[in-house]
């Protein structure tokens, strides 16, 4: 998988562009700064808008390429992020955080369910969970995703994984993609806003 992000993230340009995640970029905008965890952060559009928003950012991805390119982002925004090469279920957080988000992070059922639980445990109580995914309507779509039907997500399988969180937002809608060369045109995707109990 390292090698196919490293392959993906080989060329000068950005694969899903340098603009923030939409759906993020709306909700920082009405959140004060905190600490968030961008696990899957790719090459780090996300982290570094975020880290321009004041947040104290953490992020990971399996590309190692795809690091180089944020942390080079983010010398040219003149922000600090720290992002290191890690998988989803071996990352170890040294701290718990305001807020994760997570932005197409697609895997297998059996690794999905773990790393979910991960998620929430490296939230600190009262923290955020922000997420959007493709739905299985997505599937052979030609605006991006995955092309195997089982790392696509639905609504209710989403919200059993974080049962125990409170639902802020929780919708499947199709929207118009814009970033970068990957993700472009009608999507079908889920979108969650989901609150940890204090």
């Amino acid at each position: 998988m390292e090698s196919m992000w490293n392959q993906k993230y080989a060329g000068d340009d950005f694969f899903y562009g340098k603009a923030p995640n939409q759906f993020f970029k709306e909700y920082l905008g009405i959140c004060s700064p905190g600490s968030i965890l961008l696990p899957g952060d790719g090459e780090g559009r996300n982290a570094v808008y975020a880290a321009k928003q004041d947040w104290d950012v953490t992020a990971f991805d399996l590309s190692s390429v795809g690091r180089k390119k944020a942390l080079a982002l983010a010398r040219a925004e003149e922000v600090n992020i720290n992002f290191t090469v890690d998988n989803f279920l071996d990352y170890k957080a040294a701290k718990r955080f305001d807020m994760v988000g997570l932005f197409y992070t697609h895997v297998p059922p059996e690794v999905r369910k773990p790393f979910h639980k991960k998620v929430q445990e490296w939230l600190k109580p009262g923290g955020t969970l922000i997420m959007e995914v493709f739905e299985k309507k997505q599937f052979m779509r030609p605006s991006g995703g995955p092309k195997d039907l089982n790392l696509l997500y639905s609504e209710i399988d989403l919200l059993k994984d974080f049962e125990k969180m409170k639902i802020i937002k929780s919708e499947s809608v199709m929207i118009e993609l814009d970033e970068g060369p990957a993700h472009q045109g009608e999507a079908y995707v889920v979108r969650l806003i989901l609150k940890k109990d204090k």
